[in-house]
């Protein structure tokens, strides 16, 4: 499992010690309003968020070939990335 850290939220500390008890590989990119997650490339859902406030809109896509794609394009953006270790005490 791998995570792209986007924003600066104070509330996502906590959540980054967690992922660190479970040695999950972290990364930090500013990437704002928007997350995918991505299942086996199988599956993905994308979050839509509405900056200024906690609304969201989910988007659950079973497509193997939008799954790749997005696939492919995490991984561009996860070598572009910046380790977390590098910006958090951790």
């Amino acid at each position: 499992m791998r995570v792209i850290i986007t924003g600066d939220n104070p509330k996502y500390t906590e959540l980054i010690g967690e992922f660190h008890k479970w040695n999950i590989r972290m990364k930090y990119y500013p990437i704002n309003n928007f997350s995918i997650i991505i299942k086996d490339c199988e599956e993905c859902k994308i979050t839509l968020k509405h900056s200024g406030t906690d609304e969201r809109f989910n988007i659950h896509i079973k497509d193997r070939d939008l799954s790749l794609f997005l696939n492919q394009y995490f991984l561009s953006v996860w070598n572009k990335s910046e380790d977390i270790k590098d910006i958090m005490k951790i």
